[in-house]
């Protein structure tokens, strides 16, 4: 039932980080903060059965008991009025709506073990038993703290939808919108919120300056910003029902015994303003509760009713249906739907927030008139009276005056750049700087023409003209036609370079229309591949020529679109050069290829495509070089495959079959994925699956790996390929590893005494052999005992050993050196781009000159981040292929 109700996918994973949140601001006024608080959101990566949800935080955790009434549909342990969720309820719903199967696991920081409970809505159904059992798992470290949600057995529909990467891009996006508040600060200090491995920043409005205000003839001053804050009285309000009572209601009205009356402070505050451009829906106002956004970009408060049909009042000056008003507004106070993502209309302080922030009656002046409506002077009436058009009035009408950008196309690529941080252009004086060029225009204030103007005829002697009395001259002899101009050259536009590049950190820009020329191109220098031109000044766009069959392109490493970069690089750094930034060629040239060259790289997936390609036609000619007939190999195929085979010779209408296998041709007719027994990789899926959940050894410590699909099964896949090897030879093994997870070896108090027994007991079982399990420095011991002439290097070997395990100790404290540096620097830029970017109530104290510091900063800061964003990935790609190298 629960599962049925219409909710968005984002929606469901907020109220799974809503519960995480309430955990952080719990602690944090019970006076036990969280340190660094956490959340991070994974997603499927692939449409599959194995695809997951896990919500996981580092909060302060729970006990069993608390846990259980938590799952509880209808429980709360929370208090409404200063909380995001409600757990019960909205994790019931918002896991039931992806999936079938919820397990819960969480521990407080000294708990010996976590607790958990596991929710199979199709175990529950068939049972009919409602109540699920406790579950327990040994914790490594007891100082750990924290909560994990995973949802599997994700519904068909919800499956495909979150494994697009345009979705989960969707989704990121509300969820930074929904949780821009808290993301910025909180009572539990800056929450850091993770989806997919990024870090969420909060997504702001591009709103005009709050100092930005326009000056009228009479006096009167129109402010792009107005500020909302108003203390309401205290009312009373009933926890259980969670509803305000009317004035003069002294119990709750639904007269349960449940029901409890407190009285609770209110108050209304925020901020409505303009945004710098103009959209069809990218407008409207966000109503918050306790930090998260509720109600994103709604309009009610745009319309007016007596109430008959709601009259749109805004916008109705532009003839696009475009606007540009904008706001957040909290009200903690108004209950909101069991799904959170409505306030409740009915709820009186719903009304009392409409007539604060609008007022009563209509907004058009004339109307409020002929209804009787007199004396507003709400902010948004405010707002509405001196910018509710998309346009000046009248043929001398001020663009200042409105406070718009009259090419709105250009506008909302400037708001692109102000989403992804650049500094140039997060503070609104680009924009500004273009209202004051078109008031320039409308005054008459630009260059005069450049040209000459002629003069009259005869104002200057013309030694051609004869004098009086001079008679007529001589008639002269026609001119001869002049030659015909010679054709143009011949010039092919090569779209794929047409476009337009940025640098991904300089913002540097250039505009390239590029055509494939012949080598003798009038305008292509003799014996070059390639020129760049300016062609245009005025629109700054560029002519890119290029001889595609000059010798230099005859080079896997060089091709029209290297040229093209290195050109814009040599470009970028002449024009940055004396500049706070002054880069590197080779820094710039990094950057242009890392952004336009993607199609270049050398990609795993590809390369995979590529290898698949060749064995393909390895498999093909195999019956021409082995001593083997087509047949034999046919026969070693599986019944499913030869199906395939069959059915796609008769679609390819091939005659007769018995040739083709005989002569071995039928690998053209194979499915080569089919060949690559993808069944067996789910049958290791399906295995690991109830093995990890039963905590059967070995591997299952490794169960909480995502980075793929069967990396978490890697230590399953070596176990069952020891045993066949064991099986297949009739020898034992010794399997040598440095994994210390409590997945292999048998720990007692602390000492490793061997292999599990349970890994020993079915070793012999499935093989007949025994099983041994040694660490490397232990094996070389051993090893030494029986062959004396490894004695002499034994030492050598152990300082080797000795001094990796130093280097990864060193690693890891530079590691966490490292992800706290990029926390600071990330709450850095936060308020950085908070003070840039005009949001309101964030500049105030930010003087106009220190701006271009700011900015400088905040390039520095993107710069370092960069920089330990590649380290880490680069050290992930080191460990992996150091993890690789163990296995091996």
């Amino acid at each position: 039932m629960l599962g049925e109700i219409n909710l968005h996918q984002w929606r469901c994973l907020a109220e799974l980080i809503d519960n995480s949140i309430d955990g952080f601001l719990h602690a944090a006024r019970s006076g036990s903060p969280v340190d660094a608080p956490e959340i991070g959101v994974s997603l499927p990566t692939a449409d599959n059965e194995d695809a997951r949800v896990v919500v996981k935080d580092n909060g302060p955790g729970m006990s069993f008991e608390l846990l259980e009434n938590a799952v509880k549909a209808g429980w709360s342990g929370n208090s409404p009025l200063s909380s995001l969720g409600l757990f019960g309820m909205g994790f019931n719903i918002a896991t039931a709506r992806l999936g079938l199967v919820t397990e819960v696991w969480t521990s407080r920081a000294g708990d010996p073990e976590e607790v958990g409970v596991r929710i199979d809505l199709n175990d529950l159904r068939a049972t009919g038993n409602f109540k699920v059992p406790r579950q327990t798992r040994a914790k490594p470290d007891h100082n750990a703290h924290g909560t994990s949600i995973v949802i599997t057995g994700l519904k068909p529909d919800q499956r495909a939808y979150l494994a697009r990467s345009n979705n989960q891009k969707t989704i990121r996006k509300h969820l930074s919108r929904a949780y821009s508040s808290l993301l910025g600060k909180s009572e539990a200090g800056k929450i850091r919120l993770m989806v997919g491995g990024s870090r969420l920043s909060p997504r702001r409005h591009c709103v005009w300056n709050e100092e930005r205000t326009v000056s009228y003839p009479d006096g009167t001053v129109a402010r792009a910003v107005e500020m909302i804050d108003v203390k309401l009285a205290p009312r009373r309000y009933c926890t259980h029902c969670m509803r305000t009572l009317a004035p003069s209601e002294e119990k709750c009205p639904t007269g349960s015994p449940s029901c409890q009356i407190v009285e609770t402070e209110r108050r209304i505050h925020g901020w409505i303003g303009l945004q710098r451009y103009l959209h069809n829906t990218e407008f409207g106002i966000d109503f918050i509760r306790n930090g998260r956004k509720i109600e994103i970009s709604n309009k009610d408060l745009f319309s007016w009713s007596d109430g008959e049909t709601p009259e749109v009042e805004y916008p109705t000056d532009d003839q696009r249906n475009r606007g540009r008003f904008v706001g957040e507004i909290h009200i903690d106070h108004c209950r909101v739907s069991y799904t959170k993502d409505r306030f409740e209309r009915d709820d009186p302080a719903w009304n009392e927030m409409v007539r604060i922030v609008r007022g009563d009656g209509p907004l058009r002046p004339i109307v409020a008139k002929q209804r009787g409506y007199a004396g507003n002077d709400s902010p948004l009436y405010r707002l509405y009276q001196a910018f509710r058009r998309s346009s000046p009035q009248g043929k001398n009408g001020l663009w200042s005056r409105v406070l718009v950008v009259r090419d709105n196309d250009r506008a909302q690529q400037m708001a692109e750049l102000f989403e992804a941080d650049d500094p140039d252009y997060l503070t609104d004086e680009r924009w500004w700087q273009l209202v004051q060029e078109q008031d320039k225009e409308v005054l008459g204030d630009t260059p005069c023409d450049a040209g000459e103007t002629p003069l009259p005829a005869g104002f200057v002697d013309d030694d051609a003209t004869p004098a009086d009395g001079e008679g007529t001259p001589p008639e002269s002899e026609p001119e001869p036609e002049p030659p015909a101009p010679p054709p143009p050259p011949v010039r092919h536009q090569l779209y794929e370079l047409s476009r337009k590049y940025v640098h991904p950190t300089f913002r540097v820009e250039y505009d390239v229309q590029a055509y494939a020329v012949e080598p003798d191109d009038p305008d292509l220098p003799s014996g070059l591949p390639w020129v760049l031109k300016l062609d245009d000044v005025a629109t700054r766009t560029y002519g890119f020529l290029v001889d595609a069959a000059h010798d230099v392109f005859r080079s896997t490493t060089m091709t029209p679109l290297d040229g093209l970069l290195t050109e814009l690089t040599h470009r970028t750094v002449e024009f940055l050069r004396g500049q706070s930034q002054d880069p590197s060629v080779a820094g710039v040239l990094a950057d242009f290829r890392r952004q336009y060259c993607v199609d270049t790289r050398l990609d795993p997936q590809e390369i995979i495509a590529l290898a698949t390609s060749v064995l393909g036609d390895i498999a093909r000619a195999i019956p021409t070089m082995a001593e083997v007939s087509g047949v034999e190999l046919y026969e070693e195929l599986e019944d499913g495959e030869k199906e395939t085979i069959a059915r796609r010779m008769a679609n390819r209408d091939v005659p007769d079959h018995k040739p083709v296998i005989k002569e071995g041709r039928f690998w053209e007719y194979a499915d080569l994925e089919s060949l690559r027994k993808p069944e067996q990789f789910t049958a290791i899926k399906r295995e690991g699956d109830d093995r990890y959940n039963r905590k059967i050894p070995p591997g299952y410590k490794d169960a909480k790996k995502d980075s793929g699909d069967l990396d978490k099964f890697g230590d399953l896949i070596i176990w069952k390929e020891m045993m066949a090897t064991a099986k297949a030879e009739g020898r034992p093994i010794i399997f040598i590893s440095d994994d210390v997870k409590e997945d292999w070896w048998w720990i007692h108090k602390g000492r490793k005494l061997g292999p599990r027994p349970e890994l020993i007991e079915e070793f012999k079982a499935e093989s007949g052999q025994d099983f041994h399990i040694y660490e490397f420095s232990q094996f070389l011991r051993f090893a030494a005992e029986r062959h004396p002439e490894i004695k002499e290097n034994l030492g050598q070997v152990e300082v080797s050993l000795l001094a990796d395990e130093e280097a990864k100790r060193r690693l890891d404290e530079q590691a966490r050196g490292d992800a706290e540096r990029l926390r600071n620097l990330e709450d850095e830029r936060d308020q950085i781009v908070g003070v840039l970017s005009g949001a309101p109530g964030s500049s105030r104290e930010t003087k106009v000159a220190d701006r271009p510091t700011l900015q400088s900063r905040l390039s520095e800061i993107n710069e370092e981040i960069a920089a330990l964003a590649e380290s880490e990935d680069q050290e992930k790609t080191d460990a992996g292929q150091s993890d690789t190298n163990e296995r091996a």
